[in-house]
């Protein structure tokens, strides 16, 4: 793993990422799906991906996270890291459906009538704040248990979660949504 980190910090994210999934997938034939040290490189792997391919980051977190959880707790720091990681995920990947200000779906509706491309519109714009609430819904999770284990003051909560917190907020106004209730 720390091979691996080190090929990434380099530049070389392909090759990092590669040896980090060959590392994840040794630890799960070695040492089972649900050791501490397998979900703590699933972690560092979700991470790496949630920060270089948002999307397979996404999808692979989304997997492993009930997992981490269900099987460290929700106070455990891999599941905080996880969830941490999984929400950022999902901010970053909110990018490949364009920026929300770009075009409305008024303005598409009024510059075709191509009923495929209004569909499409209105899925990504659905699937946008979808996943922002999920987002959100994460962070009123983690968010306290993060203050709670670590501390206010811990470099980790400040730097991480406090981050990932801003991410979000900054997601629903560039979308002009409100933030979901409870």
């Amino acid at each position: 793993d720390n091979l691996a980190t080190c090929y990434i910090q380099t530049g070389q994210v392909e090759k990092g990422l590669q040896l980090k999934r060959i590392s994840y997938d040794d630890a799960v034939n070695v040492l089972g799906p649900t050791s501490e040290r397998t979900l703590s490189i699933a972690a560092s792997l979700g991470g790496s991906l949630a920060q270089h391919q948002s999307k397979e980051g996404k999808i692979f977190l989304r997997e492993k996270l009930p997992i981490i959880r269900s099987t460290l707790g929700d106070d455990h720091h891999i599941s905080i890291l996880a969830g941490g990681h999984l929400i950022r995920a999902i901010i970053q990947d909110g990018s490949d459906y364009g920026h929300p200000h770009d075009e409305t779906l008024e303005d598409i509706e009024q510059r075709t009538t191509n009923e495929a491309e209004l569909i499409e519109a209105t899925h990504r714009k659905t699937q946008l704040i979808q996943d922002t609430h999920e987002a959100v819904k994460l962070l009123r999770l983690f968010l306290p248990i993060s203050e709670r284990v670590f501390g206010k003051d811990h470099p980790f909560h400040k730097q991480h979660m406090l981050m990932i917190g801003a991410m979000v907020r900054f997601r629903m106004e560039e979308m002009g949504t409100p933030w979901p209730a409870s």
